[in-house]
């Protein structure tokens, strides 16, 4: 199952987080084949201090730079997660959840 977790500075983060979920969206149902329904995303904003980074990061809140997105996109096997009181690897689904 794809889930999203997208961390940042809460002061870039905070005003931009439909744009970045949509965006996010839109490129997992086009890659990766994700049924447009499934939208899990985890947006979490940071204070500067939890968030450390390069000094070459971008911090202000006017837009995001090419250094300032970093995306890490981990598979967990469907043994390891379930939905509804049922691990993943027993559900019968409609949609593929391996990418």
């Amino acid at each position: 199952m794809a889930q999203f977790v997208i961390y940042g500075h809460a002061a870039t983060l905070r005003p931009r987080i439909r744009p970045l979920s949509d965006a996010i969206h839109e490129a997992a149902v086009t890659a990766l084949q994700l049924p447009a329904a499934k939208r899990f995303h985890r947006l979490v904003p940071l204070d500067p201090d939890c968030f450390v980074a390069p000094p070459d990061r971008t911090t202000s809140a006017i837009g995001l730079g090419l250094h300032d997105v970093e995306i890490a996109i981990t598979e967990t096997r469907r043994a390891n997660w379930g939905i509804r009181g049922v691990p993943g690897d027993e559900l019968p689904l409609t949609y593929q959840v391996e990418v």
